[in-house]
């Protein structure tokens, strides 16, 4: 009897063992597909611990099973706030506004920013071209910035804006174009690409109502030469607005940012100055050689809404070396694209965070393509991704600074991207990226 009793007990505790060892495998059929239902929820090792006690609260817990399920979870939670084309790091889950939902479009008025201009500023450019590091790119690239004028046309008071200037010597030979921005004012440089110096020149000014030609004009480097006009110009309220970026796959830690902050710049554009201006709007593409693409250019537009939802759909991918098809790209946005003969003003936005190629077929292209670029009135305003070098930033400014632009910087401060170098200037501002694009747009469209 006592055997029998004894045989029997064991048979029960046999069966608890057996009961709760079920349990336990049941407990982890229904734990993970219900994390597969609600995918973003991330279950720690404590929470999948507490679930099983609910379940089952002396059943034994396998702690590498838990573990193992848990990381299953928190990569499925990663990876609903990463689009196909985007690593972790590009949009981390804290600046998104629900990191739940797959997809989730980043909010503008994160990315921060900082600008310089160079034509404001010229004692401290023309000191940094001294230094060597400097002088070695402009020998490399072919660029000088040393000999420049400003001119001031005017009607009296009032400035004259989108006037043609050509510079040309005594023997007739065309040195530079230009034309006048908002105030009236504007760059000409006798040697941006190391020609040499002419001392005897001629202005010619050219308006919707007259041309005035000035001979053997003595240009001072630090006073403008003002030039009055007997009638005003017929003003446009024609804006043209192109984005140009770089959408290599290095450019993904930054794109999502960028491009929200692009489609609230635009739209905030339109708001407040849609009643005052004709807004032409034009976004383009770029990769390099041996890519899906090396150009994919749209033409300008009046239905911002269209630009919008294009804006959404690309994404960073190829590339591979650290150069990419930057020459290509301004050519095909200058010399391709149909500008406005007369606008109260047209800016390129170039966003990248490489240089071109360097080959002298690429330099000579680039050189070709600046120089267009200050002849059609187009100013270059090229806003500075994390990768940038000392190269590509003094590349940047130079076609900045020949076009009548200025040199925009995205910054650490924001802690979204890979590392922003320091640019070599003076003392700065950091401002949110949106809201200095709006302030620069309104600043060369303003009366």
């Amino acid at each position: 009897m006592k055997t029998f009793l004894k045989n029997k007990k064991t048979i029960l505790i046999l069966g608890l063992i057996f009961i709760l060892g079920i349990a336990a495998v049941l407990a982890v059929k229904c734990v993970v597909p219900m994390m597969e239902k609600n995918k973003g929820l991330a279950l720690t090792k404590g929470d999948f611990a507490a679930s099983m006690d609910a379940i089952s609260p002396s059943a034994a817990v396998d702690s590498s099973l838990s573990e193992k399920v848990a990381s299953s979870a928190k990569a499925e939670a990663r990876d609903t706030v990463s689009s196909s084309d985007t690593s972790e790091s590009s949009i981390p889950p804290s600046q998104v506004s629900n990191p739940t939902e797959k997809n989730k479009e980043v909010k503008a008025g994160q990315l921060t920013a900082g600008e310089w201009n160079d034509l404001d500023n010229w004692a401290f450019l023309s000191d940094l071209m001294n230094k060597k590091e400097y002088a070695n790119f402009q020998n490399q690239w072919g660029f000088s910035l040393f000999n420049h004028y400003s001119v001031m046309i005017k009607n009296g008071d009032v400035p004259i804006v989108d006037a043609k200037i050509t510079l040309k010597d005594n023997n007739n030979k065309i040195i530079c174009y230009a034309r006048t921005n908002n105030k009236g004012q504007a760059h000409l440089f006798t040697g941006s690409f190391q020609q040499e110096e002419s001392k005897n020149l001629n202005i010619t000014v050219e308006t919707s109502k007259e041309t005035k030609t000035l001979s053997d004009v003595k240009l001072d480097s630090n006073n403008a030469l003002v030039i009055n006009m007997e009638s005003n110009q017929d003003n446009s309220n024609i804006l043209d607005l192109m984005f140009v970026m770089d959408t290599t796959g290095s450019m993904s830690d930054e794109l999502e940012y960028l491009k929200s902050e692009l489609k609230y710049v635009i739209q905030k554009t339109r708001e407040s100055n849609g009643s005052n201006l004709n807004i032409r709007l034009s976004c383009n593409y770029y990769r390099d050689d041996g890519d899906e693409y090396v150009v994919r250019p749209f033409e300008f537009t009046e239905n911002i809404d269209d630009v919008i939802n294009q804006i959404s759909s690309q994404r960073a991918n190829g590339g591979g070396d650290y150069e990419e098809s930057v020459e290509e790209a301004l050519d095909n946005a200058i010399a391709k694209h149909s500008w406005s003969e007369n606008a109260r003003a047209r800016l390129l936005f170039l966003v990248l965070d490489a240089p071109p190629h360097h080959t002298k077929a690429i330099v000579e292209k680039l050189q070709k393509t600046v120089d267009e670029a200050a002849a059609k009135g187009i100013r270059i305003i090229p806003i500075a991704s994390s990768g940038v070098d000392k190269e590509t930033e003094f590349i940047l400014r130079f076609c900045d600074t020949a076009t009548g632009g200025t040199y925009i910087f995205l910054t650490n401060d924001s802690g979204i991207g890979d590392s922003h170098i320091e640019p070599t200037i003076g003392k700065y501002d950091v401002q949110m990226l949106n809201e200095l694009l709006i302030k620069t747009i309104n600043d060369y469209v303003s009366k």
